[in-house]
């Protein structure tokens, strides 16, 4: 993908920025994730959109932050955390890889439906690992592709 934040910025015009509402999928994997969570984890949504399973989780930890490319979708996810009283929730427009989180800043990191999009895998598996602690807990999902690679 050329312009991966002008595509997802396309994307973002679709979303209705007052709806809270997750899909069935999202709910199944807020669902699935929320059995990995404690109260005193902080969390790293990467690649969080418009912040809809971010917010979901928020009441199940200490901190959450959600990263995104697309300013478009994080200006979508900021202002649904605008409509709540969270205050553990930070949204933010940046790449993974520039981001200022130090060595073991994170108990657990999740990515859903992003590794298969970005550049550099290994990398963005590099740069998670480092912001993980030791024990931290990395859970992802990914498409599939048939006769893909």
């Amino acid at each position: 993908m050329r312009n991966p934040e002008k595509f997802w910025g396309r994307m973002a015009k679709d979303v209705d920025p007052q709806s809270d509402q997750l899909d069935e999928e999202q709910s199944r994997m807020v669902q699935k994730i929320a059995k990995y969570l404690t109260e005193d984890d902080v969390v790293l949504d990467y690649g969080c959109a418009r912040g809809g399973i971010t917010l979901a989780l928020a009441d199940k930890v200490k901190m959450i932050h959600g990263i995104d490319l697309s300013l478009k979708m994080i200006a979508i996810a900021k202002k649904r955390l605008a409509r709540r009283t969270l205050k553990n929730v930070v949204f933010q427009q940046t790449k993974l890889c520039n981001t200022p989180f130090t060595p073991a800043s994170f108990e657990v990191v999740f990515a859903l439906n992003v590794l298969h999009l970005v550049e550099n895998p290994n990398q963005t598996i590099a740069r998670i690992n480092k912001i993980l602690k030791p024990s931290g807990r990395f859970i992802f999902e990914t498409s599939c592709l048939k006769g893909q690679g």
